[in-house]
């Protein structure tokens, strides 16, 4: 089957790896010059710098999965262990988020609301046949409550402030208040809270934007293509791909299939003519958060182990996590420096839409100044990256429409139409999620065509 993959973002690149080791011919387009989207690095002296704050857990096991086909495990694995600490004044202190006897000794939980754990395993027993990570939409029924107003009913206000709100804000970016209770759900699940005590955070040994470098040296790309329509014969079952080229000139291309891996704004617009009003409402509904990170370069390690630091929304920080790691041989630093990347709040990255790039890098970094005084004294060199619309929301009610626009796409396959569709704002907004969306689409493609 001869398959064109429109976007080589993560899920992009996944999804055509997939359909191309089932011996499909796949093309990919690319409206840029390289692949990877708001996944990438600057480099600085041997550092990189990474553009997003992306650190692994053991339980992702898709990303680490496509790692090792793709041949950069010896590179790239095992991950380095990373430290979750969290502040409370002006201390970091290390937690342990994983096990309930960890959450209920994180510094600023009541002894009463710790307590009320003793509720969790009995929750999560109710809910778990509804969660499935790679499928969030199955949840759908959950979805009628904030992460705040669930975790204070059943956990109390502390309980909720120092470890559900930092973890779920920390995954999903926004506030708790907004956020579905199924995020915090689809959280304690993936990554097996309370029931896997070996589970750890990590950071691979390179940079994720290695990943999608050596996806794009096995996959035929075509970069500087922009694919503008996407047109469909009912009669044949084929599609037509209308593109521009950056240097000039203007085509159209041929496929049995399409997999969709673009934001869902921009895949509303390719589809115009083919998409039913359902799909073009959900994709124009999709909302998006801005994201500010800032990427720094440091002269001296920052700690002797990476640390994944998060700040509660209540310390009143334009910092919502930072990421700190020292050097290693071969590493993402070298030995004897390290590195530093901070995302800012949604609530910081809004009120500061409008202002300069020099004044939001020194507001974080007076920020960081406060939380580590030492670590901002050593910076050589700063990167800052703003997105004004990078990481999907999942906000109550987003289950639910992921819910009904899986079900229309399943009725517009059975029709015979073979489009398929791949990204984090269907799964999740971390690399893991982006990757899963990718082999999704693939296995949506192939079980269709067993089917035939």
């Amino acid at each position: 089957m001869n398959v064109i993959v429109i976007g080589a973002g993560f899920a992009g690149l996944a999804a055509a790896w997939r359909l191309q080791r089932a011996g499909h011919d796949v093309s990919v387009l690319e409206r840029r010059a390289h692949a990877g989207g708001r996944i990438g690095c600057d480099v600085h002296e041997g550092i990189h710098l990474d553009r997003s704050l992306e650190t692994l857990h053991a339980g992702d096991r898709h990303l680490l999965q496509w790692i090792r086909e793709l041949g950069l495990d010896a590179a790239m694995l095992p991950l380095r262990p990373v430290q979750i600490t969290q502040m409370r004044g002006s201390v970091s202190r290390p937690i342990d988020p994983q096990s309930l006897s960890g959450v209920a000794v994180i510094p600023g939980v009541s002894w009463r609301d710790a307590a009320r754990l003793l509720r969790w395993p009995r929750l999560m027993a109710r809910y778990r046949p509804l969660l499935d990570p790679t499928a969030p939409e199955r949840a759908a029924s959950l979805d009628f409550r904030s992460v705040a107003d669930f975790a204070q009913l059943y956990f109390g206000r502390s309980v909720f402030e120092r470890w559900i709100a930092p973890e779920v804000e920390d995954t999903f970016g926004g506030e708790a208040s907004d956020l579905s209770r199924v995020t915090a759900l689809l959280e304690w699940s993936s990554r097996s809270t309370g029931r896997v005590r070996s589970a750890f955070h990590g950071v691979p040994r390179r940079p994720l934007a290695e990943l999608t470098e050596r996806a794009a040296e096995l996959l035929p790309i075509r970069f500087d293509v922009e694919a503008t329509r996407v047109e469909h014969s009912p009669s044949s079952g084929r599609f037509a791909v209308h593109c521009e080229a950056k240097k000039g000139g203007q085509g159209e291309l041929e496929a049995d299939a399409v997999v969709i891996a673009t934001a869902p704004r921009d895949a509303g617009a390719l589809l115009e003519n083919i998409a039913g009003p359902a799909e073009r409402d959900h994709l124009a509904a999709v909302a998006f958060a801005p994201e500010i990170v800032l990427s720094l370069a440091l002269s001296r390690p920052p700690s002797g182990m990476p640390q994944r630091v998060r700040v509660p929304m209540v310390e009143d920080q334009p910092i919502q996590s930072l990421l700190l790691e020292p050097g290693l041989d071969e590493g993402r630093a070298p030995r004897g420096a390290g590195l530093a990347v901070i995302r800012a709040t949604e609530r910081f990255a809004r009120a500061n839409a409008a202002t300069t790039g020099q004044v939001v890098e020194k507001g974080l970094l007076a920020g960081l100044e406060r939380l580590f005084p030492n670590v901002a004294a050593s910076v050589e060199h700063a990167v800052l990256h703003r997105r004004p619309d990078s990481l999907p929301r999942f906000d109550v009610g987003a289950y639910r429409a992921l819910d009904r626009f899986r079900r229309v796409q399943a009725d517009r396959r059975a029709l015979g139409r073979r489009l398929y569709f791949a990204g984090d704002h269907l799964i999740g907004p971390t690399a893991e999620c982006s990757v899963v969306s990718g082999f999704r689409a693939a296995a949506d493609l192939l079980a269709d065509e067993d089917r035939r």
